[in-house]
């Protein structure tokens, strides 16, 4: 009689399982797949941060040349006053200027060894640092924001060259030693605060005594028709940030100095000024400057032209090279960038006046042409 074999001995007997070869198969054909899964994830992570970082530039550009054309195109801005027609009476003592009309706008430019300290404005001289090759503009005009006069003031404002000046309020935030300007569009005075304490019904009042101005004499008296503004002066420039991309390379920025800050104690020449950083990533600017001819065009010409007077500067034309804060390329940037007056050329080239560091940030070049609307 045959004898029956246990269920379970059949079962295992017909579970013969996968060869070596077929297992060797298996694996390379996952991997395979591993492998493609991978290369899709690395393209995609790459793509996105190129994205980003394209987007981040394009922004920063945008908002680094918004700046720039909101404080150039106020440059000589003297209120209401017909400055063609009315000069502005300055009486502050150590003023960033004597003439608002004329030096509105100054320009310089930084080469191999720095920018030219003979032609240099003095409240200028505390900034070190600039990026060599780039450009530097300095604009001066009144606030376009002012506050009200309203009468009577302290001793009779309204009627004496030589009394306080009472405000409605100081929403524009104004400081004892700061240089402020008040005008009515017919006349404008520069003087420098020396005190603005708070009367009894809440109204702050504006001393100009001669201790911090060359006189303490108006040019008229001013009454409820006229305003008071603050006084800007902004020199605009980039920097070595201090701080360094994924590969060690130095970030720029886009920085303002504002010649007209002080330490507050109103003593010496006021030459303190402060410095601000504005947008990141911003690693040159360049300047071309509208000089208006004879026959009423326009030549563009750096600061450097023997044949450029300032005073005659009807639009300004500016261009930013603006870099990632990564490094983000597979191969290194060895591109020239063509901006205004100047070619961004790769560092190490030959007589290259404005460089940049060869490395893999991605770089945008931004161009645009800002006319002075208070020279037109």
């Amino acid at each position: 009689m045959q004898r029956l074999q246990p269920k379970n001995d059949r079962t295992r007997k017909q579970q013969k399982g996968l060869s070596l070869v077929e297992l060797m198969i298996a694996l390379v054909v996952s991997s395979l797949l591993m492998l493609g899964v991978f290369e899709v994830f690395v393209g995609s992570s790459g793509t996105d941060r190129i994205a980003h970082a394209y987007a981040r530039v394009q922004e920063n550009g945008r908002l680094a040349m918004d700046i720039l054309t909101r404080h150039i195109r106020m440059a000589g801005y003297q209120g209401c006053i017909d400055f063609e027609i009315v000069d502005m009476n300055i009486i502050a003592n150590n003023a960033p200027t004597g003439d608002l009309t004329g030096r509105a706008i100054l320009g310089y430019e930084t080469q191999h060894s720095g920018w030219n300290t003979v032609n240099r404005d003095n409240y200028l001289a505390p900034i070190n640092g600039v990026h060599v090759g780039s450009d530097v503009i300095y604009v001066q005009y009144v606030s376009p924001t002012g506050v009200n006069v309203i009468c009577p003031g302290g001793g009779n404002s309204c009627s004496s060259v030589s009394a306080e000046i009472k405000i409605d309020d100081n929403s524009i935030g104004l400081n004892k030693y700061d240089i402020a300007v008040v005008s009515d569009c017919e006349n404008a005075d520069m003087f420098r605060i020396v005190n603005l304490p708070k009367d009894t019904d809440n109204k702050t009042t504006i001393t100009h005594s001669s201790s911090h101005n060359t006189s303490n004499f108006l040019s008229k008296p001013y009454g409820e028709d006229s305003e008071v503004m603050s006084f800007e002066a902004l020199a605009f420039y980039t920097k070595d940030t201090g701080r360094n991309t994924n590969r060690g390379n130095p970030i720029y920025s886009l920085y303002q100095f504002d010649s007209t800050f002080h330490d507050g104690t109103g003593t010496g020449s006021y030459v303190t000024g402060r410095e601000v950083e504005l947008v990141e990533g911003i690693e040159q600017l360049q300047i071309l400057y509208g000089q208006r001819l004879a026959d009423g065009n326009l030549r563009f010409v750096d600061a450097t032209d023997g044949n450029l007077d300032f005073a005659e500067v009807d639009a300004v034309r500016i261009g930013l090279l603006v870099s990632s804060s990564e490094e983000i390329l597979t191969d290194p940037d060895n591109d020239t960038y063509r901006l205004p007056g100047n070619d961004i050329e790769p560092l190490g080239t030959t007589s290259a006046i404005a460089t940049h560091t060869v490395d893999r940030r991605l770089r945008l070049a931004f161009t645009s042409t800002i006319v002075l609307r208070n020279r037109q």
